[in-house]
């Protein structure tokens, strides 16, 4: 989307990061977590990939949800509004409407604790001029029009320029675009010739690396300080002059900017580029006074359990209550345990009170959170890739209150499929008296990583409990070498104790009575290579009993007797291994018992 060729040019400037890279800085200041503002119609555009099930397409964006949860991010989602211009892409866009998941989303969103709001014009550009005055700390999106926009920070996600990225990957990381080498100016002289999401033919016959150089030479500064400093009506004749330039230019290259000499295409520049309307949708987009935005408080919202578990019995095929509650485990506990965190830091000393905390998660719900510690223990540290090697601890919870909080959202609108009134087992509904099985236990302490330097601040106490737990660790280990080295040196002429030996059990030497087989007489008729062996081993004649059980037999084994050495002595023990060794056990056992 946006101007696909401009990417290639912003490679240098992009770095791939892990989200706890770039958010963990945020949680040192207020609100204590990453701004991050979401274009909603590239969300739309992702989703109707989802497929089965009821509402893929939902489904999708809850599950995007869930993973910004996971981190110290604070999204503001925007809507496209109606002020967004008509052509786009070279068509026309359709009149102003609702998109049929917006509802839905919205009420996702809030349940989640997010922000929502609507852009008077195309929601990219809303989110760049609040990047821009600092409204919020950056963009996500995978169009290129945000930086054409103005937006200082952008992140991109690895999947939209290359397909084999990994799913941790795409969960983890992004392409962050940053102090991008490229001006406004120089970006929107691009977009105008090599084509754009407005003008998506652009100047005929000009690259973006011909872009690239026009813009270098000059150019660009020139063009952008026409369109933001001039009236509409004085624009014409400014351009005229303008074209006039970039003409001269890519006939002499006179910068040096453009590698060679550009004459068949100074020739054919219309006398109607660049198109004014594009330009000033560029330069001047529509967009919100920031006054719109005082009323977002991004210290005061939470995600609301109840309200989550709830609408996921509305939408989802698994909407249940079990089913909610052990999903809930894997997709929402570890991201609920980033926002109780961050809520300790920002209660300060009021966030050693549990049941205060909790109240912020439980919407209408009443918590007893009195005896209720939910960070329990600290069990220990890691630097992973996927943290960008930043310190995290494995922390167990106790998760019983937020399954209560779940369970009370839930009002039994459905049931697991084969349950009920037609269940195969007429007793299977009755599921409240059924005894749990402790390994399926939804409220067993659940093991979470957390940020290092949030888990620090929050839980100062529990970091010192496993920091004292690891050092007595340590000085066990340093006194039981210590304890060695002091024996081995106190000169104790004495031997050491002999390893104690293995009880041997000797061989009977009572003989057994082999157990008869039934022939079948089906079978005997075409006899099968094991029963040619038994048939054979029965010709061997009786011997002795050894009185020797225990002695050591020769490494090559003994040749089989004459009368069997036709049944058995074309077999090599390497080509016809199994048969041949079975036919050797057999032998030595009958022997053996005779």
């Amino acid at each position: 989307m946006g101007v696909a060729k401009l990417w290639p040019l912003l490679d240098e400037s992009s770095s791939r990061k892990s989200l706890y890279e770039l958010t963990m800085d945020s949680t040192n200041r207020p609100p204590h977590a990453f701004r991050l503002g979401v274009d909603v119609s590239l969300w739309f555009f992702h989703a109707e990939y989802g497929q089965e099930g009821e509402n893929p397409e939902l489904r999708t964006l809850f599950f995007r949800l869930e993973i910004l949860l996971r981190n110290p991010i604070l999204p503001l989602f925007m809507f496209d509004g109606p002020g967004r211009p008509a052509w786009k892409r070279g068509r026309r866009i359709n009149t102003w409407s609702e998109n049929a998941l917006t509802d839905g989303l919205k009420a996702f969103i809030e349940a989640f604790g997010f922000e929502w709001r609507y852009a008077p014009g195309e929601a990219e550009a809303e989110l760049a001029y609040l990047n821009a005055a600092g409204i919020i700390d950056g963009v996500l999106s995978d169009d290129v029009d945000a930086l054409l926009f103005g937006a200082k920070t952008v992140w991109r996600n690895p999947s939209s320029a290359h397909a084999q990225t990994s799913a941790t990957e795409k969960r983890n990381f992004v392409l962050v675009f940053q102090d991008v080498k490229l001006s406004r100016a120089e970006l929107i002289l691009i977009a105008l010739c090599a084509g754009g999401d407005y003008s998506p033919e652009g100047l005929p016959g000009c690259g973006p690396n011909t872009a690239e150089g026009l813009a270098r030479a000059g150019h660009a500064d020139t063009l952008y300080r026409i369109a933001t400093t001039l009236t509409r009506a004085e624009l014409p004749v400014h351009l005229c002059t303008w074209r006039a330039e970039i003409i001269k230019e890519l006939r002499t290259n006179s910068s040096g900017c453009l590698g060679h000499k550009h004459g068949k295409l100074a020739n054919s520049v219309p006398e109607t580029f660049p198109d004014i309307n594009i330009l000033l949708a560029y330069t001047e987009p529509v967009t919100s006074p920031l006054e719109k935005y005082n009323d977002i408080d991004w210290m005061k919202k939470e995600p609301n359990i109840p309200a989550i578990a709830a609408l996921c019995e509305m939408y989802f095929e698994w909407g249940y209550k079990e089913s909610i509650v052990k999903r809930f485990r894997t997709l929402i506990w570890p991201g609920l345990a980033v926002r109780v965190l961050r809520r300790y830091i920002i209660e300060g000393e009021q966030g050693k009170d549990e049941k205060l905390v909790w109240r912020k998660f439980a919407g209408d719900e009443v918590v007893d959170a009195g005896e209720l510690g939910w960070m329990t223990k600290i069990h220990r540290t890691r630097q992973h890739q996927s943290a960008g090697r930043a310190l995290q601890y494995r922390v167990e919870v106790d998760v019983s209150v937020p399954v209560h909080l779940a369970e009370a959202g839930v009002h039994g609108l459905r049931r697991p499929a084969g349950t009920g009134l037609y269940a195969a087992d007429p007793w299977q509904f009755e599921t409240e008296d059924r005894a749990i099985d402790p390994a399926q236990d939804p409220r067993r302490p659940l093991l979470i990583w957390l940020p290092g330097v949030m888990v620090e601040r929050a839980r100062s106490a529990l970091v010192e409990e496993y920091e004292d737990m690891v050092r007595r660790r340590k000085g066990k280990k340093k006194s039981k070498g210590k304890k060695k080295v002091t024996e081995e040196m106190s000169g104790n002429d004495e031997p050491p104790p002999s390893p104690r030996k293995k009880k041997t059990t000797a061989l009977s030497t009572t003989p057994h009575t082999p157990m008869k087989r039934k022939a079948n007489p089906a079978f005997l008729s075409t006899p099968s290579s094991s029963s040619k062996i038994l048939l054979a081993l029965d010709k061997v004649p009786k011997t002795k009993t050894l009185s020797s059980p225990t002695k050591t037999p020769s490494r090559k084994p003994a040749p089989f007797p004459m009368d069997l050495e036709h049944e058995f002595g074309s077999l090599s023990p390497r080509k016809d291994r199994d048969l041949y060794w079975v036919a050797r056990h057999l032998l030595n056992y009958r022997r053996i018992v005779r």
